[in-house]
């Protein structure tokens, strides 16, 4: 084929073009034409060549010739659309490739250029730069070589990361999620430079990374520092990394990276240089460490900065400065490496401690779960006598204190705690009313909450048998459940009815209460809604390899993967509860795996002491505390009984002299704090649920207390002459115990100590369950039919048909036609060849106060128990009694019951009637008592007449001081000291006894100078032992002796009932039989050496009959005419017999003080019953500082909500009130209050009274409508004056929810 040659010269024409076209614009000067379009170049219509379009690069500027730190420049490019290569230099260095320029401080001082270079058919290059770089003297120089607090950036990214006050001390950056950064611009290094780095960070979950960048968020990575967990957001600790070599000055980005959920909060940073000294070393501050005991590092030199692993037996248990010693660490060594950083480099290592001690707890876990939930009522349920009813917190968290209520009366079978399940269940219903639907709380959002009241509910049922509460918990969980599961993100049920999220929060509960249904209406149906529940929990929020509970997942996919106390607790009751039920035992490890990780992974071992932000965390713990239980008791994991004891321990030695702890276990609760009840109901919950002893199993072949039991239906715990006992027997009540171990050889019988009363009755025992075919039958031998004759207690027996064996669950079901037949108080298991008891002596047949006596039982290898009685009341348990004071003048006796292959019982012979001390033993406080005399001395010596070597917490104990029926509240000491915060506790018999006063001993002039100074004490009546504990720093004082002084009379208690016609004194009436009558206009009756207490009372009440108005009782004090307490208004009660009771505030009585009634009206028309006074319970409150609304004492229909950090009060209604008490405005008061709250109606109204719902009205508060229930405002308002100690009550009226209240506070 022939070439054609023509296509050649076209060819060489286009090149040619493109040739001369890019010539001009780099070499030479620009031609005239600055484009070719594109053409199609033909030849002989054979061939086509297309011309791309052609830009020519005419001009480049920056468009900031002057520019400062933190300008962004940009580069002007013609024409616009070119396609151009942007390269910004700085003193010959690339610092940007793109169209703009962020200018950095490590430009300072110095030109930028710019070149733009064509690409893609731009042709040429052009240049332009800048002037020198300026300082902005909005970013002044930083010296990174001091701190860098975190939240004084020069610029941040990130929607959501916070600036927010710091548990570590003053604010850190919060809300850091993967993907934020901040900026500290103008950070001069200097010419040395930076070689690591130090972050002061908190994590509570996984944590994340922090890149350190220069210049952008993209900048050159100079280092990065691992943020790891440190246990919770309020634990920070250092982290340290190596940077690469940084000079001069920067800007300085912080990068942060991680998961999806929070990462870290950022306190502060700091830059190091080249390490210039070294560690010396380390010493651990003690050598024989108990559990509880914080170790400090003692370092050389002591500014050292370093890193920190604490070692148990060579496992790292710690990287903090201090160690607190954890449950984990009994019987091995600690060890402590440290390791320089920043100025410091060297590793040094401490010398180990000897082996960890465990704790002698020496506490009855049972009888603190009553003291504590005794402090509890007092302080923070409201009793409404009128209704009948008890009333508590919000909606949720009240579910809860419910439940508390449940628990009391699950374990203690009290009858005040079954009344109680009835009057909270009734104030419930009175308060939530508003939130009814359709006989349900559907006007609840939160699903969650109406879960908790199903919750609360139906175990009520479960442990009483009464049908209401199984009632409304059905209603309220059907239809619940019917609006919140779906089968969105693959099932589960969403948390609020927005529908937005699928919560742990919800899902838990909702399991537990569907498995709780269950049993109770013995319907399958909620059995497998409660599996589909925990099905998606499981998939979706629990981590199967760890134990770990995530908090929630949205419908966008977002996840909060946060652990809560609440979330692992629940997840472990509705795990246990599916276990029982189906017998999987991948219920039973995931139970297991959970509590593992809460106790390991969550705190260590160690105290509970977090969860106390916000208005919802606090009383979480106590949900947790509750589902371990049952995982403990019920499935015999006794691994986390020590450490629940511990808490409990820690917990209680921490409370408050009310006898309230706050959330955070571990810190002392001090009387000036005011926790709220949600707060303090975590400790109250944990009480309730320690197990009482480490070993949670049952010899079957031993006395097994019936009032021991695990759980119940329906009876009541009695207690006569000392004994307790299962009484109120009712047919179908039933009594649970788990863990009776049968061991290989089955039981022939079982034997019953049972106390007849009336006709007809039988326990069955059952295995297992309450249902079915029993084990065993006693048909209990009664008393004559229809009498009540009370018979001795007797041991009945019943024969076994069932062969049992090894470790089971015994459910005593209890059948009668009659209610309470007979009386229960033991059982055990018989093999059928048991031995007798012969007889049982006491060792002393003549006691002495203070003697311990032993029984000695015959024969001498007897399997025995023994029970104490003092005059035929019980007293005692145990080989040995130790005999008390209020045993004097009485006789003591000892039965023996047999045990094991022991049957049987014998009662000693009676002792002589037990004697006081000699004289010459019991003290007397009023002629003064030698400090060195002391019968106990921990810490101090005797030395020179008086104790010296006192150091802080050193104590000394005097036994059998007698204070007589006068008693005393003023005691002398005689010390020296040259310390300047030396003082004395003064406690009831040990260091961790009652405290009844604390003296503040002045400084001397030396060691050497004795001087005298007095204190008043509470009141000290009856024989006595003290304690004096020594409180300050190094050497605390020498005290030589104290006095005490005697009362001139004995006191009448004013907290209890006085009787009117038990005056001292009277004066124009008449004392009959039982009352004041005839009472004359300025008559009086006078009560001398009235005892009020410490802290005093505000409020008296009296009881009285009046036949006419305008009549009052003046109370004064010391005499007819001394200064007046306050008045009672007296009210016609329709005659001088109609008796009525008025409760009326009084200002402040304290101490002993004589008490006069003066009567102002028409003669003969009032007669006087008694008189009481109500002693103040909580601590004194400051009126002038924020009062917040949810911190009540008492209060009605009021739920509490949290909203962005916020609590407050919520739902209230027409009539609702909330009361707040001890309220101290001081002896010149006020006469204004503001008041915080968000209202979206037109009528609502505050009204304030003082005293009570029904005291004086200081005024009324119309409420700005602020447009919904979350646009809070602050109104000032005018009130009548109050002053001194009140208490004060917010009555809200108004149509519908009224409002949201937030805090209130009075203006001094």
């Amino acid at each position: 084929m022939k070439k054609n040659r023509n296509d050649k010269k076209t060819g060489r024409r286009v090149g040619a073009v493109l040739l001369a076209v890019t010539l001009a614009g780099t070499t030479f000067a620009p031609l005239q034409i600055h484009t070719v379009q594109a053409a199609e170049i033909t030849t002989d219509n054979t061939r086509c060549i297309t011309l791309p379009k052609i830009r020519i690069l005419r001009k480049v500027s920056i468009d900031n010739k002057n520019p400062k730190v933190g300008d962004v420049l940009k580069a002007e490019v013609l024409p616009k659309d070119a396609a151009v290569r942007y390269t910004w230099t700085c003193d010959h260095k690339v610092v940007g490739r793109e169209s703009e320029l962020p200018v950095t401080s490590a430009m300072t001082k110095k030109q930028i250029q710019l070149t733009v270079t064509g690409v893609h058919g731009t042709l040429g290059v052009k240049m332009d730069q800048t002037a020198k770089v300026t300082a902005d003297d909005q970013y002044p120089t930083r010296n990174p070589y001091e701190r860098v607090e975190a939240e004084a950036f020069d610029e941040n990214f990130g929607e959501g990361m916070v600036v927010e006050d710091s548990d570590d001390g003053e604010q850190n950056i919060g809300g850091i999620k993967n993907g934020f950064y901040t900026c500290y611009r103008n950070v001069d290094f200097g010419r040395i430079g930076a070689e690591s780095v130090m972050i002061r960070a908190s994590a509570s979950s996984a944590g994340g990374t922090v890149e350190i960048r220069l210049g952008s968020p993209s900048g050159k990575m100079i280092g990065s520092c691992e943020i790891t967990s440190t246990g919770s957001w309020s634990a920070y600790r250092d982290f340290y990394s190596k940077i690469d070599k940084t000079r001069g000055v920067q800007d300085v980005y912080l990068v942060f990276t991680g998961g999806d959920d929070s990462l870290f909060n950022l306190n502060w940073f700091r830059f190091f240089g080249k390490p210039q000294k070294t560690v010396a070393g380390v010493q651990i501050d003690q050598n024989s460490p108990t559990v509880g005991d914080t170790l400090h590092s003692v370092l050389a030199p002591e500014d050292a900065t370093v890193s920190y692993l604490w070692k148990a037996d060579g496992e790292v248990i710690g990287q903090d400065a201090d160690y607190t010693v954890s449950l984990a660490e009994i019987g091995k060594q600690i060890e402590l490496e440290v390791t320089g950083m920043g100025n410091y480099k060297g590793t040094k290592t401490a010398n180990p401690t000897a082996k960890v001690e465990a704790l002698d707890y020496d506490m009855d876990f049972e009888q603190t779960a009553y003291d504590a939930f005794s402090a509890y009522i007092d302080n923070f349920y409201t009793y409404d006598e009128e209704d009948d009813v008890w009333r508590f917190g919000g909606f949720w968290t009240g579910a809860e204190t419910y439940e508390i209520v449940v628990d009391a009366y699950e374990h203690t079978g009290d009858a005040r705690y079954k009344e109680m399940i009835d009057q909270i269940y009734e104030g419930f219903k009175k308060d939530y009313k508003h939130q009814e639907v359709d006989g349900w709380w559907g006007g609840n959002d939160y699903n969650d909450d109406i879960m908790w009241i199903t919750i609360a509910t139906v175990r009520s049922y479960l442990a009483t048998g009464d049908t209401k509460y199984l009632e409304t918990a059905k209603i309220n969980f059907d239809n619940t459940y019917a609006r919140s599961w779906s089968d969105d993100l693959g099932g589960g049920l969403f948390w609020r009815v927005d529908n937005q999220t699928k919560n742990a929060c919800v899902n838990g509960p909702g399991a537990i209460a569907a498995c709780l249904l269950g049993e109770a209406l013995d319907d399958e149906s909620y059995f497998e809604k409660a599996r589909e529940i925990l099905k998606w929990e499981r998939d979706v929020l629990f981590d199967p390899e760890t134990g770990h509970i995530g908090d929630n997942i949205g419908l966008d996919g977002g996840r909060n993967n946060d652990a809560s106390t609440y979330n692992q607790g629940t997840f472990i009751g509705a795990s246990c509860l599916l276990y029982d039920h189906y017998g999987d035992d991948m219920y039973l490890n995931d139970a297991i795996l959970a509590a593992d990780y809460t106790m390991i992974d969550m705190y260590h071992y160690g105290v509970m002491n977090n969860e106390d932000s916000g208005g919802d965390l606090p009383g979480f713990k106590g949900i947790f505390t509750r589902w371990v239980n049952d995982l403990i008791v019920n499935h015999n994991q006794t691994q986390y009984i020590d450490w629940m004891q511990y808490n409990a321990w820690t917990a209680w030695n921490n409370r408050n002299s009310a006898g309230i702890t706050k959330t955070k276990w571990a810190e002392k609760t001090e009387d000036s704090e005011r926790p709220s009840s949600w707060s303090a109901s975590a400790a109250v919950a944990l009480y309730q649920n320690t197990p009482n002893s480490k070993d949670l199993v049952w010899d079957a072949f031993h006395t097994i207390g019936a009032r021991d039991f695990d759980s119940l239906r329906g009876i009541i715990t009695e207690t006569e002459n000392g004994m307790k006992y299962v009484g109120n027997i009712e047919d179908g009540a039933y009594t649970v115990y788990h863990n009776i171990d049968f061991g290989d050889v089955a039981p022939e019988n079982v034997e019953f100590q049972v106390k007849p009363e009336l006709a007809g009755g039988s326990i069955e025992l059952h295995i297992g369950k309450p249902d079915g075919e029993p084990a065993a039958v006693l048909n209990v031998a009664n008393a004559e039919t229809g009498t009540r004759d009370i018979a001795d207690w007797t041991n009945q027996t019943a024969e076994m048909n069932t062969e049992v064996t090894g470790l089971q669950t015994v459910y005593l079901v209890y059948r009668t036609e009659e209610p309470e037949p007979f009386k229960l108080n033991s059982f055990r298991f018989l093999h059928g060849s048991e031995n007798m008891i012969e007889k049982v002596t006491i060792d002393s047949m003549s006691p002495v106060y203070r003697d311990t006596l032993t029984a000695e039982v015959t024969p001498k290898d007897a399997d025995v128990s023994y029970i104490w009685e003092v005059d035929g009341v019980q007293a005692g348990t145990g080989k040995t009694y130790e005999v008390k004071e209020e045993d004097i003048g009485k006789t003591v006796t000892v039965t023996a019951i047999g045990e094991g292959t022991y049957s049987g019982m014998a009662a000693s012979a009676p002792t002589d009637p037990v004697e006081d001390l000699p004289a010459d033993q019991v003290r007397n406080p009023y002629e003064g008592i030698e400090a060195e005399s002391a019968d106990i001395l921990e810490g101090p010596t005797a030395s020179g007449g008086h104790l010296v070597d006192i150091r802080d917490g050193h104590y000394a104990v005097y036994k059998n001081l007698d204070f007589g029926s006068k008693g005393s509240t003023y005691v002398t000491f005689t010390y020296a000291t040259a310390a300047e915060d030396a003082s004395v506790e003064i406690h009831l018999g040990s260091p961790d006894g009652k405290l009844i006063g604390t003296c503040e001993l002045p400084r001397t002039d030396g060691w050497e100078d004795f001087t005298e100074a007095g204190y008043e004490i509470s009141d000290l009546t009856g024989r006595e032992d003290l304690c004096l504990v020594f409180r300050g720093s190094q050497e605390v004082c020498r005290p030589d002796r104290f006095v005490f002084e005697e009362e001139e009379a004995a006191a009448k208690d004013a907290y209890q009932k006085i009787e009117a016609e038990n005056a001292d004194k009277i004066e124009g009436m008449t004392a009959a039989d039982d009352s004041l009558t005839d009472i004359q206009n300025g008559g009086y009756a006078a009560w001398k050496n009235t005892r009020f207490g410490n802290k005093g009372t505000i409020e008296a009440a009296v009881t009285y009959a009046s036949s006419a108005e305008d009549s009052a009782l003046e109370f004064h004090l010391d005499s007819p005419d001394g200064p007046l307490a306050g008045t009672c208004e007296l009210e016609n009660t329709g005659g001088t017999d109609q008796w009525s009771e008025k409760t009326f505030t009084i200002d402040r009585i304290t101490g002993r003080r004589d008490i006069y009634l003066v009567f102002t009206g028409e003669d003969g028309t009032c007669s006087l019953d008694s008189l009481v006074f109500h002693e103040i319970k909580g601590d004194i409150r400051d009126p002038y500082t924020t009062v917040e609304a949810e911190a009540y004492d008492a209060s009605k229909g009021c739920g509490t909500e949290s909203r962005n950090d916020v609590t407050y009060l919520a739902g209230i209604g027409d009539g609702a009130y909330s009361g707040y008490h001890y309220l101290d405005f001081g002896d010149e008061g006020t006469s204004k209050v503001t008041l915080s709250y968000a209202s979206p109606v037109d009528d609502a109204v505050i009204d304030i009274y003082e005293g009570g719902t029904d005291g004086k009205l200081l005024g009324s508060c119309p409420l700005e409508n602020t447009g919904d229930f979350w646009e809070f405002t602050r109104t000032e308002y005018e009130i009548e004056p109050v002053n001194g100690i009140r208490n004060i009550y917010l009555v809200y009226h108004g149509a519908g929810d009224i409002c949201n209240m937030d805090s209130l506070v009075f203006e001094k």
